[in-house]
């Protein structure tokens, strides 16, 4: 729980992005508050590329730094889903492109193969209905005006031996290589989904008002514990 003054409000309170006014309790008390809507509750997609911006002019030098190539010297090649044309394209690790990193679960996810391959690479060719997770993140991208999206059972053609090795041998140059990568620590499998990103895909802050004048409300837990009470924290990589 945190303590909510005037000062910190729009530190705790995730709506505060959606709110105009400058006063603390009309924001929590108000029926019309983006605090109580129950139907929204989404992220601010203008502080996600905020936040890129900044991590690409405080440190962008050494990330991109790590955009390694294959030892020939050429960029190494990968799959990437074109999320306006929902399909996959051939490209190289020297693109710009968000990866996602979550965990399979049980789920049944569509896997690209070699008899499907050709298809996928036509506009619209990716399925119609991919898991929660990772259609979020197709959408995420696509709110982020960011074209291309790194998933690994979409962008691994799993029954090709050799390019299943060489992919996964390459997983940490990949997440490397990505301007970002979503991570979702919710759930168990890939029909958990993203929190925040759909409307209503998350219920609003809980809220406790003591005396009339004080107010506290839940907060997510730090990073590091968040992370290891996660099920993608004991995934085989991240």
């Amino acid at each position: 729980m945190r303590i909510v003054t005037q000062v910190n409000f729009r530190e705790v309170l995730r709506q505060s992005w959606q709110f105009d006014g400058v006063d603390v309790r009309e924001f929590l008390k108000s029926k019309d508050s983006p605090f109580n809507d129950q139907a929204d509750q989404t992220v601010s997609i203008d502080q996600l590329k905020a936040w890129i911006q900044l991590c690409g002019r405080e440190h962008g030098d050494t990330c991109d730094s790590l955009k390694l190539t294959s030892e020939d010297g050429v960029a190494f090649p990968i799959l990437l889903i074109d999320v306006n044309k929902r399909c996959l394209v051939r490209s190289t690790m020297t693109s710009r492109f968000l990866a996602l990193s979550y965990v399979w679960g049980k789920v049944s996810t569509p896997e690209t193969l070699r008899s499907n391959l050709k298809a996928r690479l036509q506009p619209q060719g990716l399925p119609p209905a991919l898991p929660k997770t990772i259609e979020d993140a197709i959408l995420l991208s696509s709110q982020m005006q960011e074209q291309y999206l790194w998933v690994d059972a979409l962008c691994i053609v799993q029954d090709d031996a050799e390019a299943k090795h060489s992919s996964i041998q390459s997983m940490d140059r990949i997440y490397s290589a990505a301007l970002a990568t979503i991570i979702c620590l919710h759930g168990k499998d890939a029909n958990a989904g993203l929190p925040g990103v759909r409307p209503g895909s998350r219920k609003p802050q809980n809220i406790e008002t003591r005396y009339s004048l004080l107010a506290m409300v839940s907060h997510p837990p730090p990073l590091k514990y968040a992370l290891e009470a996660s099920a993608w924290h004991h995934r085989g990589w991240t």
